[in-house]
């Protein structure tokens, strides 16, 4: 939301952006604050209750120091229509905000973001349309899957001919996502050709989803959560000359990741006799990761003629 432009790059981008760019890289560029007081501020509505909110507003503070506010407001249900009573369609409601303050000076330029991200809801309901007729003993045909006569492994199917209608006890099932970053970038012009810039940057993510796989029974579901909190620094060099861009830089990167998760099988069975009960069973899957990543790159592009530039880089 409130973009200022898109980069698209094509080819191995590993010099610059590490190992995961080696089909290219896309740059989202958010637009950044400006000289004068103003802003805007859209709404929307659309099908499946979908109210929707977009705004910024420049706040420049004299003819150094500017910041920008925006938000991005979603909240909307999914397209099933859950049949099963007193569980939801399922919806989620998404609110995103951005701060950015930017400070400008004879030879350094400094420039600070802050984003706040909350996601609430509940999980889309689903429901396993099955290929097995109900009551003859065979494969449903292609003219019957989907309705009524047609059931699941579990033995079941939704009562209803409509695509979008589901069946799944979803009423304990929710999504919750809080995330917050920061980041300062300084740029240090040494003279005309030669920039130092030393980017800074924090994000924290919690994430809880529970999931239900098994429609109006307790057969498959669990929960999923996520702890992930990371740490970056980088510095640079970079010199401009007439047809050449030389950069190099030393990348810090620290990570830790907490994983909650479960799943539970075949709750319904436990109270059958033993050997079917055998089959219940639940899964708690704790996982810690610890990711640290040191890079030093360099990356040089030369203008060859007005069509032709070679980039040569290491990492």
């Amino acid at each position: 939301f409130d973009i200022e432009h898109i980069e698209v790059l094509r080819g191995p981008q590993g010099t610059l952006f590490g190992r995961n760019t080696t089909g290219g890289a896309v740059l989202i560029h958010s637009r950044m604050p400006e000289d004068e007081f103003g802003g805007y501020l859209n709404f929307g509505i659309a099908e499946q209750d979908h109210t929707s909110a977009e705004g910024a507003v420049n706040l420049p503070t004299n003819a150094h120091i500017k910041s920008r506010l925006a938000f991005n407001y979603d909240n909307y249900d999914f397209s099933t229509n859950n049949l099963f009573p007193g569980a939801p369609d399922g919806g989620l409601k998404q609110l995103n905000f951005r701060w950015i303050t930017t400070a400008e000076f004879d030879d350094v330029r400094i420039t600070a973001k802050v984003h706040h991200d909350d996601w609430s809801g509940s999980p889309k309901p689903i429901q396993s349309l099955g290929v097995d007729h109900a009551t003859e003993g065979r494969q449903c045909t292609v003219a019957e899957l989907g309705s009524p006569a047609c059931i699941n492994i579990y033995g079941h199917s939704v009562d209803s001919e409509n695509f979008h209608d589901t069946s799944a006890d979803t009423a304990d099932r929710v999504h919750d996502t809080e995330s917050w970053g920061a980041s300062v970038k300084v740029e240090w012009d040494i003279n005309s050709q030669v920039t130092l810039t030393s980017t800074t940057a924090y994000r924290d993510l919690d994430r809880f989803h529970s999931w239900d796989s098994d429609g109006p029974a307790n057969f498959t579901e669990g929960t999923m959560g996520t702890d992930n909190d990371l740490v970056s620094q980088e510095f640079t060099v970079a010199y401009q000359g007439d047809k050449m861009y030389w950069l190099t830089g030393l990348y810090y990167l620290n990570e830790d990741i907490d994983q909650e998760n479960s799943i539970d099988l075949a709750r319904d069975l436990r109270t059958a006799p033993p050997e079917i009960a055998a089959g219940a069973l639940q899964v708690f899957y704790h996982n810690q990761l610890e990711n640290e990543s040191i890079a030093l790159f360099s990356q040089v592009d030369y203008q060859l003629s007005d069509s032709f530039t070679l980039t040569a880089g290491l990492r």
